[in-house]
């Protein structure tokens, strides 16, 4: 009697799914064609405010294709968030929904 009562309810939660909306969004102004040293940094607007993932595609140039690399990705809603810290910060919300990393 449960397993029946359990693919009703599994039945009713399958139909009750929204239809996802999918989108390839990349940068507004393209991706930059350079090569990245120690201590270079890149900004990438997308021009709009997007919830989803991030995908990235990484190639090695030059020799010791096999070191590990260190990568920062910060996201913010606006620049003026990218040089902000925590540092007395003293603002309405909670400090977790401030970006930190």
């Amino acid at each position: 009697m449960f397993e029946e009562k359990k693919a009703a309810w599994l039945a009713r939660a399958e139909a009750c799914k929204p239809a996802l909306r999918t989108e390839t969004v990349r940068p507004a102004a393209g991706m930059p064609a350079q090569t990245l040293r120690e201590n270079d940094s890149v900004v990438l607007d997308f021009g709009n405010h997007f919830v989803g993932r991030l995908t990235l595609r990484l190639r090695s140039e030059g020799s010791h294709p096999d070191a590990p690399a260190w990568l920062q990705v910060k996201f913010c809603e606006n620049s003026r968030e990218l040089n902000e810290t925590l540092e007395g910060y003293q603002g309405w919300i909670s400090k977790g929904w401030v970006q930190q990393e």
